[in-house]
This record gives C-alpha cells, structure tokens and sequence, in this order.
C-alpha cells in the first residue's frame, strides 16, 4: 500500500492505494521493500518475500520489480488481470542494458589475503583464531572452546555464507586436518533453524573419526587415517546430505538424509566450524569451497 498526499504538510490528508499485490504464480507476500531510480531515469522497486509457504528453507529471497507511474501513482510489477494493480514478475528485462549479468560470489580458492564478502561469522568474529595468511591459499580456523548453550550453538568459530540457487546445489571443500588436536571438532556444517555437521572428532589419544550430527544427535563414523578429507553436501529444495571422500574422487554417504529449515530469520547456510571441547587448542585448514547451484554464478 502506498500514502499519498499533495499538501506540504507531513500531516496529510492522505489517498491510500494498494500498488502491489501476490499473484501470478508468486505465493510469497512482499515485505521490507524500497523504490529506487537508476541512472537512465527509470524506476524500480526491491523487497523480500517473508517465508509464508510450506519450505522457506531459502530463507528471505530478494526481488527486483520494474515501476511504472500511473497517474502519480507507482505500480509495481505488472498488471495481469487489468485491475490497477501491479503483480510480481519473475523474468524481466534487467536495469541498464550493456553490462553483463553478475551474481554474489560463492566460490572461494582462499588465494587472497582478504576475506571474500560472501562469508559471515554467526558471531563477533575473533580475529586471532582465523588467518588466511599464515598458510597462503588456505582459511586457517583455529579452535575455541565453545561458550554456554556449549556445541554448536555456543562454538565461536563458524564462519558460513547463504543458499543459492532456488531448488539444487551441490558444495564441495577440501580438508587439511593434520593440524587437529585432542577433543576438538570441525568439518562442513549446513544450519538454519537446526544445524547438521559433518566432519572429524579427534579423541583424547589423537584418533581422529569421522562423525554426523544431527542437532545434537551424533552418528559416529570410521576412523580417519588420512589428513586430507574431502566433504560434499547436496540438496534438492529442502532435503539434503552429505557425502565424504579420502581421495577427492570417490565419495561415499554418511549419515541421514535431512531436512533443511528456516529459522533466525534467515533460510539455510553451508559453511565450516571449528571448535574444541576442552582447551583452546588445534586448528584446521580449508583449501578450496565450490559451489555449484541453479542460478547465475559469479565468474
């Protein structure tokens, strides 16, 4: 809905009208949006969809929705049944001709110095228990022992970047655990509004083992001999597992087949934690994340 007034006062008298409105194949209501110009003049207007229909497991996907002014009011959209109101549009010529599609990075060679902009920690980053210059073309994640609820929750080393794409993906990241230590915990995690993780515990005599947790339900798996641990996640919409390899190559399942969901206002994240249960001791490092999706890719 939009207010209009043609006084100079804030105070009004307003005209409301409703400028926007579900149809056309989007279920999803609009929310949290703003008009824009560009800079050949035209007008546009981006939101969020909120997370009202049975999986919102992609969390709050943005929208971008051309604008046309009808008599000093913005419609947004398109009008698809001719009644004076804008419905969304889900494939539209982009703003600005001349400039080639781009997309939010996702994959990461952890070759420069900088953090890319695709990752967040869910917490106040640490600063001293992350580097990606003490190994040049890795992400260095050294272990912290996790604050109250304790576990996941409570770990203060998860760095991890959103979903794409909008119904299949497949994430892959290479291991170097040669640098674990006693009672510590790390590998892939996927979480929203629970998590799942797989990755490797190295007990108190050193032995490392391969293990999946499912919020807090932990399948124990074989002992990792090797210090190099491939780990791959898939999804198709909201169901998801993971999937191991020692050589890179051949990759064998482990652990149940789960569903992905919504939760903290955000829909589902893939990224790497690192923690340990008893000292602040050992760290691991990541060689490579590729991400592949059905979506646009940054190249």
């Amino acid at each position: 809905m939009v207010l209009r007034s043609k006084t100079d006062s804030i105070y009004g008298p307003y005209d409301l009208k409703v400028v926007y409105e579900r149809g056309n194949g989007v279920i999803r209501s609009c929310s949290q949006g703003a008009l824009m110009r560009a800079p050949d003049g035209k007008w546009w207007y981006t939101h969020q969809l909120i997370q009202n229909i049975r999986a919102p497991f992609q969390g709050r996907p943005q929208m971008l929705q051309p604008v046309v002014w009808i008599d000093g009011w913005p419609i947004i959209g398109k009008d698809v049944d001719g009644d004076g109101i804008g419905e969304p549009v889900l494939r539209h010529a982009k703003p600005i001709n001349g400039f080639p599609i781009v997309a939010p990075p996702s994959d990461d060679e952890f070759d420069a110095p900088k953090r890319g902009p695709q990752w967040e920690f869910n917490h106040n980053p640490r600063d001293s228990h992350w580097s990606l210059t003490e190994r040049p073309g890795w992400l260095r994640l050294k272990a912290s022992v996790p604050v109250d609820p304790g576990g996941f929750w409570g770990a203060c080393n998860t760095i991890s970047q959103r979903i794409m794409g909008t119904g299949a993906g497949k994430a892959t990241a290479k291991f170097d655990l040669s640098g674990m230590r006693g009672h510590q915990r790390a590998g892939f995690v996927r979480f929203g509004g629970i998590y799942h993780l797989l990755g490797v515990h190295v007990d108190a005599k050193g032995v490392k083992r391969l293990f999946f947790d499912a919020n807090g339900t932990i399948t124990q798996g074989p002992v990792i001999e090797a210090n190099t641990l491939w780990i791959r996640t898939t999804n198709v919409r909201d169901q998801a597992r993971f999937a191991f390899s020692t050589d890179g190559e051949v990759f064998h399942g482990f652990g149940s087949d789960f569903t992905l969901k919504f939760g903290q206002w955000t829909g589902d994240r893939l990224g790497f934690y690192c923690w340990n249960d008893n000292v602040a001791a050992g760290y691991v490092d990541i060689d490579y994340f590729h991400y592949d999706y059905d979506g646009p890719k940054s190249r």
